[in-house]
């Protein structure tokens, strides 16, 4: 297994979070875009799966905000595959 493939691996893992409504959003995304991403929004999606699940939930269903431009455009990349 190569390094890029163990560390999508690994981001797969860190998407179930244990909140359905969080796996029902980052699952699927992780499942079939993740491996598309460059290293620096995958870099970001590592980040994004730092926040806590209630910030998290609230950013991806757009009632917040993420100050961070870079990684709010990978929170709305997230929400528009579900659309």
């Amino acid at each position: 297994m190569t390094t890029d493939n163990a560390k999508l691996n690994y981001l797969k893992w860190r998407s179930r979070r244990g909140m359905l409504e969080l796996d029902e959003l980052l699952i699927p995304f992780a499942d079939k875009q993740l491996a598309t991403l460059n290293k620096q929004q995958q870099e970001l999606y590592e980040t994004l799966l730092t926040l806590e699940d209630p910030i998290l939930y609230s950013h991806l269903i757009n009632r917040t905000v993420n100050n961070n431009v870079e990684l709010q455009q990978l929170i709305n990349d997230i929400r528009n595959f579900h659309c």
